[in-house]
């Protein structure tokens, strides 16, 4: 029983975790920064920073995973610039822990999952999958630059080089649109189950989603390493989840640049990657 409810009490604990690191390092940096001889444009965009954090990290759901996902890291460079730039030292330091605490647990398997199920529907229990390499890797990069650029842009207003903050935050703004579409989709992969089957929602892999009905599902087990199951993870790293089908089912595949359209495969056994595949295989073998 103890351990029961140690398992349930994690996400709370992550979640809770998450919300006090980053108010933690709201209020120390902004403290820090009273050391410094600051201009309108970073109290403007430290104080956006704090209130769009906040609301990421209060309000679930898959939008503001993504939000919390891409704001809360930002705490780290801006800790790290007060440090150099002569702020309180020991403010400083205190917003730089907090601020990499906040990241560390909002990037946990635990708040993703408690966050993509406070939009679920009725019944719903939604398991996030995990991201294939060679989609994250790219994500991560543009996220780096227009992070980059854009503090570069708060740097250069800061310094009255007005011509080259506008440009510079321009191109940041222009990643950062152009990296939302990709860092939302990371949000918006899932293992779902309901009473009446299993769902797989994952726009990334899947040009359709994929819908099995319970009397359709045969059984869930750890994959194998020599498995002839259709890969469904993207790929990704890690243990995958192996489900097997009685019939032959139909998937669609997204499109890709020799398949526009997609492509339709027939599987009997489909392999899946949730963050969590421990919590997600207890799921799919307890009865609905």
């Amino acid at each position: 029983m103890a351990s029961t409810t140690s398992k349930l009490e994690i996400p709370t604990i992550l979640t809770w975790l998450t919300r006090l690191a980053w108010a933690a390092t709201a209020v120390a940096l902004s403290q820090a920064i009273d050391d410094l001889d600051t201009g309108l444009t970073v109290i403007i965009s430290t104080w956006i920073l704090w209130v769009i954090g906040a609301v990421a990290v209060f309000v679930g759901s898959p939008i503001t995973l993504t939000l919390a996902r891409t704001t809360l890291p930002l705490g780290i460079p801006a800790a790290a610039v007060v440090l150099i730039a002569g702020g309180n030292t020991t403010l400083g330091t205190i917003g730089l822990l907090t601020s990499l605490i906040a990241t560390y647990s909002v990037f946990t398997a635990e708040v993703g999952q408690r966050w993509v199920q406070f939009a679920a529907y009725g019944s719903e229990r939604r398991f996030p999958l995990r991201p294939p390499l060679g989609f994250a890797i790219p994500a991560v990069i543009v996220w780096l630059l227009s992070a980059a650029l854009a503090l570069c842009a708060v740097i250069s207003a800061e310094r009255s080089q007005t011509a080259l903050a506008i440009v510079l935050g321009a191109i940041a703004a222009g990643l950062a649109v152009l990296g939302s579409t990709r860092w939302h989709r990371l949000s918006c992969r899932w293992l779902v189950l309901v009473p009446a089957g299993v769902v797989v929602h994952d726009p990334l892999v899947l040009m359709e989603t994929a819908m099995w009905r319970s009397h359709v599902v045969s059984g869930a087990t750890l994959a194998p390493a020599a498995t002839e199951a259709a890969d469904l993870t993207g790929p990704a790293t890690g243990p995958a989840l192996e489900i097997s089908l009685h019939s032959s089912e139909t998937v669609v595949l997204a499109a890709g640049r020799k398949t526009p359209e997609g492509r339709a495969i027939h599987l009997t056994a489909a392999l899946i990657a949730p963050s969590r595949p421990g919590a997600a295989l207890e799921a799919l073998r307890s009865p609905r």
